[in-house]
């Protein structure tokens, strides 16, 4: 093995860069901190459901695997830019961005790494139907991080159900988040706080008519 020691020193700083980034849309609009390697993992392992679900070959389940894995791994660079962030952007500036910043990171890396990592790339992203799983599978992850908010008693959680849901194109992957959001899709803890807060306010007011 002979592998450049200054590039095997990059990644891991990469690693620990990323490990300690927090999750900007999370953070921004409720102040819940959430790592963004929380998100790698799980759409990982939705990879491998989606894959398993849809019957794709070894191949192709490998390369969304480490797709799904490194998919947003410019934003080493970039750092985690939130969606009401993005709307000041030019979309197409922002794409070079992107590019830009993957290009800054797969230069840094050790070049083994880096030529699977283009080749998995270049793989996911000239094949229209695997683009669009793995673009549905990080939408399937938005629609879990919805449950999270639900569970903190975010108000509006059931929106982004409904917005995550909205873009998924896959028809296998439509139907598992369907099952999600039949289950997830009324907010109990909200609208049982939101009772709550009626009958105490109800018995408030009746206690000072007395």
């Amino acid at each position: 093995m002979n592998i450049d020691k200054k590039k095997l020193f990059n990644l891991c700083d990469l690693l620990l860069g990323l490990s300690r980034m927090v999750d900007s849309g999370f953070l921004k609009c409720y102040g819940v901190e959430r790592k963004k390697t929380e998100h790698f993992f799980r759409t990982s392992i939705l990879a491998l459901l989606i894959a398993a679900e849809l019957g794709l070959s070894e191949k192709d389940t490998y390369m969304l695997l480490i797709y799904s894995l490194i998919h947003d791994f410019h934003e080493c660079f970039l750092g985690d830019i939130s969606f009401i962030d993005r709307q000041s952007f030019d979309p197409e500036e922002f794409k070079k961005a992107k590019m830009r910043a993957r290009e800054r990171y797969l230069n840094l890396i050790p070049d083994s790494m880096a030529n699977l990592l283009r080749s998995c790339i270049e793989y996911i992203e000239n094949n229209e139907k695997l683009k669009q799983i793995a673009k549905d599978i990080d939408m399937l992850d938005y629609i879990i991080s919805a449950k999270d908010l639900m569970n903190i008693g975010v108000s509006d959680a059931d929106t982004h159900l409904k917005n995550a849901y909205a873009l998924i194109k896959t028809k296998e992957i439509k139907k598992i988040a369907e099952l999600l959001i039949k289950e997830w899709g009324v907010n109990k803890l909200w609208k049982d706080m939101q009772s709550v807060k009626v009958i105490a306010e109800e018995k408030k007011e009746y206690y000072e008519e007395d």
